[in-house]
């Protein structure tokens, strides 16, 4: 991923897509989030090649198959972590009214259970 980046520390976008583009050639690839995840894509993993190479080398295992990939189904990027974004960018319509009636209900408790207390 270091090869990417420019010189001001920020990734070269273009650089990027190209790598991607010419990795996934030929593959079926759907990024769940319509984004390019890089840790996902076959940029993020070691180059297959060397890695049979040094098991070969290193006698590690013996090797009786491999694997082609066809296509690839992978998260891709989802954006600022749910931790890190504001509620309002996330939630529905619909959940935010939720939440507003809850808040609501659990004020009118309150003051009903104030109201008993005062009483006694």
């Amino acid at each position: 991923m270091r090869h990417f980046r420019k010189k001001g520390g920020e990734y070269d976008k273009e650089a990027i897509a190209k790598e991607i583009a010419d990795s996934t050639c030929g593959l079926d690839i759907r990024w769940f989030h319509g984004k390019a995840d890089l840790s996902e894509s076959p940029i993020g993993y070691k180059n297959a090649a060397q890695v049979r190479e040094q098991i070969e080398q290193f006698e590690l295992a013996d090797i009786v198959a491999e694997v082609t990939p066809l296509g690839c189904i992978m998260a891709g990027d989802a954006g600022p972590k749910i931790w890190e974004r504001k509620r309002e960018d996330y939630l529905s319509p619909k959940q935010i009214r939720q939440i507003g009636h809850r808040s609501d209900r659990r004020k009118t408790r309150q003051k009903l259970t104030e109201f008993d207390l005062d009483e006694d």
